[in-house]
C-alpha cells in the first residue's frame, strides 16, 4: 500500500486535474452513482453512513454528500487528501489502508471502492474484500468500479500511476460473493475519448445476518 500512495501523491496535482471534478467524468459512471444514491435512500435509513474508500480528491465523496449522507473519504495518499479538504471541506477525510480501516463492524450502510481496488494484487484481494464485508452492516451496499479485462483472469496493465489489473466482471463478482458480498447490479460501458478500457461497474450487498 505504502507504493501506491507515494506513487499518486507524486502525482496528485496532475491527477486531481485530470480526474478530480464530478463534470468531468463520463455520463453513465455520474448515473451509476445516482443509482446507487438511490438504493442507499431507498433502504429508508435516517443518517446513512458512507465511506468513499480510495477517495482520491474527494469529488465522489463530495458528490455523495450532497444526498444528505454521513459521508468518510478515505485514502492511502497523503497528497491526494491535502486536495479534497481543499476542495470540499464539508467532508470528513481521512488517511487510511483499505485492507485495515479503522471502522467499526458493521457501522456503515454504503461503501464505494471506485477504482480503488485495481491495485491490489489478485492474491491478496480476498482479504481486502473480506475487510469491505467486514464494515457493512447487514443489507449494506458497495459500489465497485474498475477496468474490464477478457476471458476469466485478472490482467495486469500499465496503469499510468502504478501497476494495476482489470478483472473480468464475473471473475470479480464470484471474488466479492466469496466474501459475503452478493451481486445486485452490474454494468459495462465501452471506453471513452482518452480511455484504454472498458469501465465496469458491480453493485454487492452484505447478506448475512
Amino acid at each position: 500500500m505504502h507504493q501506491i500512495a507515494t506513487s499518486y501523491d507524486a502525482m496528485a496535482e496532475v491527477y486531481a486535474e485530470r480526474f478530480g471534478d464530478v463534470e468531468l467524468q463520463h455520463p453513465l459512471d455520474r448515473a451509476v452513482f445516482s443509482g446507487f444514491a438511490g438504493l442507499l435512500e431507498r433502504d429508508g435509513a435516517t443518517a446513512t453512513a458512507v465511506a468513499d474508500l480510495g477517495c482520491g480528491p474527494g469529488h465522489w465523496s463530495a458528490e455523495l454528500a450532497s444526498y444528505g449522507f454521513d459521508v468518510v473519504g478515505i485514502d492511502g495518499s497523503a497528497g491526494l487528501l491535502a486536495i479534497a479538504r481543499s476542495r470540499h471541506p464539508e467532508v470528513t477525510f481521512e488517511q487510511g489502508d483499505l485492507g485495515a480501516l479503522a471502522l467499526d463492524d458493521r457501522s456503515l450502510d454504503g461503501a464505494v471502492a471506485w477504482f480503488s481496488l485495481i491495485h491490489t494484487e489478485p492474491a491478496a484481494l480476498d482479504r481486502l474484500l473480506r475487510e469491505l464485508a467486514r464494515v457493512l452492516r447487514p443489507g449494506g451496499l458497495l459500489l465497485t468500479g474498475f477496468q474490464v479485462g477478457d476471458g476469466t483472469e485478472p490482467e495486469a496493465f500499465d496503469h499510468r500511476v502504478v501497476r494495476a489489473w482489470r478483472w473480468p466482471v464475473d471473475t470479480l463478482s464470484r471474488r466479492l460473493a466469496a466474501a459475503g458480498l452478493t451481486e445486485v447490479a452490474r454494468g459495462v460501458r465501452q471506453p471513452a475519448e482518452g480511455e484504454r478500457l472498458p469501465g465496469g461497474h458491480l453493485v454487492s450487498q452484505r447478506t448475512d445476518a
